[in-house]
């Protein structure tokens, strides 16, 4: 019996050290993941620039960093910058292991909160300039949500939906 405790015990640590160092990927993930959007360079090269490729990258992130942040900026917007917390609610949600009990409400929050947040910024500051370029601050998504929402809902439903569904994300999540 104490080889079949100590077995099952080992097994235990090796299942907990496993999601332990899944959780850390995670947050390190996230870490680069805002390094890269906090230090995003728009005049270096990136999908939809036209600058050259320099020798040299300022954005900490480096070149492939700045290109992830510039893809997620475009189509996201500002709302790129919840998915650090995103990437590290998964994380916890792993290492606990108990992702089946709440994977759907997070996941459904989540969703909830990129499509109400992005239509939202869209509409409250349609352009934000972004060291020296006009990023639209609701992304090529949150402005295209934008316009189809409110040829279906008119301008005033378009806010009340909006604002709703952002309110029940924040409750999801």
């Amino acid at each position: 019996t104490t080889s079949r405790l100590s077995h099952a015990f080992n097994t235990d640590n090796r299942r907990q050290f496993e999601r332990d160092a899944v959780f850390l990927v995670f947050v390190g993930f996230s870490l680069f993941l805002l390094l890269a959007l906090v230090c995003f360079q728009p005049f270096e090269n990136w999908l939809y620039s036209s600058a050259q490729i320099s020798q040299r990258s300022h954005n900490l992130a480096g070149p492939s960093g700045n290109s992830m942040a510039g893809v997620l900026l475009f189509y996201m917007g500002l709302s790129a910058f919840t998915l650090p917390a995103l990437v590290i609610q998964i994380g916890a949600q792993l290492r606990g292991a108990n992702l089946r009990q709440t994977f759907i409400p997070i996941v459904a929050g989540w969703l909830t909160l990129l499509m109400s947040l992005m239509p939202l910024l869209a509409s409250l500051q349609p352009t934000l300039p972004i060291r020296g370029v006009g990023l639209a601050s609701g992304g090529a998504v949150g402005g295209a949500f934008l316009y189809s929402l409110k040829g279906s809902a008119g301008p005033v439903g378009t806010h009340i939906i909006l604002w709703t569904a952002l309110a029940a994300s924040l409750i999801l999540i």
